[in-house]
């Protein structure tokens, strides 16, 4: 990539060469970016072989039919956050390569249509339109495969000039809504629909015409004041010819009463699977699993990330209950601040649990939990302290993949471990494992992480894991290499930050079948103790990760920063 200096201080030029397959020509891309320079005006004399313009963040309030007549090779123009209020898309009509044309951010009141044969993506989002600016030419620009519109007012002539359009998105970015004619959405043909709402809006009436309308469906901005539970409608739980599958609920603040009733309202339509992202719900829980039709439902995953709270005391039976007995696939419930959670006291269909970034602690497995299709656990970032209690929950799974890392996790001893024969991964890291965790490991697994803990050495006296392939042991207090006679089938193995002094060869004579090895940034002392090791890196074909800068000499202070491959240690020397 290459640098020009332009001949305006405030644009910066840089080209950039793309080539395909070794026969195809090269494309050379041409970047202008006068991003955030507080022009008013497009500058006059700006490279006219620019592919590239980005003109964001600026002041511009006029576009002129000259200011990109000289741009022939124009494939993006940016032009969002200005304050241009009226756009003639006849401005355009010399750019015949371009693509993309963001104006989306402005003060735009009116367009004048051209129409743009070349045209993939046009971006008219969070504008001060009175109606949404579509007419025939739009709807001639038959290469459309994102487009972003606005407007005060939504009605059903707007979309019929695009609705023969085959769109891959559409996003409303909505500054004001005013009025919104029910039946709109769903004329459109878009496989994702994205509409971010402005305050004090109808959300029922276009979530139910949102899912009529596309495949996936996003809400960003859905308030207490959106008028839900006030909406007729919501007495009718029923929505007929659904075509949502994928439904995002973004930025979400609703009573808790009204997020169940959404709840309740998707369990029944064509929705697979429901994500709500930065969710914050209060007031009194009255309704609760007990009111929750659980019947007729395709769902099959809910995600529910970034969860707050307006309300200190919650009557846990009735919020995580109504998760748990939905007995669907998959479930997540992430950054919640989770202190607890209960599960029904039959059997689930349970295949995929996500509680991460929580404050579970062991009481969550104080209790019989029957979950035999369980296949995937992850409790990330909890408050998990014994590993054995672990063990007893997973023991009536069908569990294979396990991540415990961040929690306050250690292992005693005397305590027993029942993991499943199934379980092949786990992730220990982060944890407060000394060497007795290699007396609480599931006899057949594949990949250990046992990365960031307090191990010192691996016992002599441990189970054989004959299936063990990759073992993580990184940012440990390991003063030498594990061997291999527990681990015959140890193919990858990460031992970087401990404190080996001198890597042992033995290490090398009982892994014959190691092929990926990582020992840097150790404590090395290089004498003639590590001849040998430095010797074999140059025999062994790249099996040392990180070689040569994560090998570094500590000791003797006279060779402290050296690398390895440059200390010169003599045969006559070291014999």
């Amino acid at each position: 990539m290459k640098h020009i200096r332009s001949i305006y201080v405030f644009c910066s030029i840089v080209t950039s060469v793309h080539s395909g397959a070794s026969k195809l020509p090269e494309e050379t891309e041409l970047t202008t970016n006068c991003s955030n320079t507080s022009l008013r005006k497009v500058p006059e004399d700006l490279t006219p072989t620019t592919t590239i313009l980005d003109l964001s963040y600026n002041l511009l309030f006029q576009l002129q039919r000259s200011d990109f007549h000289s741009f022939s090779k124009l494939k993006v123009l940016i032009l969002c956050h200005n304050r241009i209020q009226e756009l003639d898309i006849k401005t355009f009509e010399f750019n015949k390569e371009l693509r993309y044309l963001d104006v989306s951010y402005n003060r735009l009141k009116s367009v004048t249509w051209f129409s743009l044969a070349g045209l993939r993506h046009l971006d008219l989002s969070f504008n001060d339109f009175d109606t949404v600016p579509t007419c025939e030419e739009t709807g001639n620009m038959s290469h459309l495969e994102i487009l972003g519109l606005s407007g005060a007012k939504i009605q059903k002539s707007d979309f019929q000039k695009i609705a023969h359009l085959h769109l891959n998105t559409v996003f409303l970015g909505l500054r004001t809504l005013s009025h919104y004619e029910e039946g709109s959405l769903p004329i459109l043909n878009t496989t994702k629909l994205h509409i971010v709402l402005p305050m004090n809006t109808n959300f029922w009436v276009l979530l139910r015409d949102g899912m009529k309308t596309s495949k996936i469906l996003e809400i960003t901005n859905i308030d207490g004041k959106s008028q839900f539970a006030s909406h007729e409608a919501q007495q009718n739980l029923i929505l007929e010819n659904a075509k949502t599958s994928i439904l995002f609920l973004n930025k979400v603040d609703l009573l808790w009463d009204d997020l169940l009733l959404i709840f309740q309202f998707v369990w029944h339509t064509s929705v697979e699977y429901f994500q709500i992202q930065h969710v914050t719900f209060g007031g009194k829980v009255y309704l609760d699993h007990n009111s929750f039709d659980y019947s007729n439902t395709v769902m099959r995953t809910i995600k529910l990330e970034n969860v707050h709270f307006r309300i200190f005391n919650i009557p846990q039976e009735r919020v995580y209950l109504l998760f748990t007995k939905m007995d669907i696939e998959n479930l997540t419930i992430s950054d919640a601040q989770m202190p607890h959670m209960l599960f029904p006291i039959y059997p689930t269909r349970f295949q995929y649990l996500n509680f991460a970034n929580n404050i579970l602690t062991d009481d969550v497995f104080k209790k019989s939990i029957q979950m035999p299709h369980l296949k995937t656990l992850i409790l990330k970032d909890n408050k998990l302290e014994t590993l054995s209690l672990v063990s007893c929950f997973a023991g009536n799974t069908s569990l294979r993949h396990l991540d415990l890392s961040e929690n306050l996790l250690q292992h005693e001893n005397d305590e027993n471990c029942l993991w499943p024969e199934t379980l092949i991964t786990m992730n220990l890291s982060s944890n407060k494992f000394a060497d007795s965790v290699f007396r609480c490991l599931p006899r057949n697994i594949q990949i250990l992480d046992l990365n960031n803990n307090k191990i010192q050495t691996v016992p002599k006296d441990i189970i054989h894991l004959t299936s063990l392939r990759e073992l993580n042991l990184a940012f440990n207090f390991l003063t030498e290499l594990p061997g291999c006679s527990h681990f015959r089938r140890l193919s990858v193995l990460n031992v970087e930050m401990n404190l080996i002094l001198s890597p042992s060869l033995e290490f090398f004579q009982s892994c014959q079948e190691v092929k990926t090895l990582n020992v840097g940034r150790n404590p090395f002392r290089c004498t003639c103790e590590l001849r040998d090791f430095i010797q074999l890196e140059k025999y062994s074909e790249g099996m040392m990760v990180g070689w040569s800068d994560s090998y570094i000499c500590e000791y003797p202070l006279n060779l402290k920063g050296t690398q390895l491959k440059d200390v010169h240690l003599p045969e006559i020397s070291c014999n």
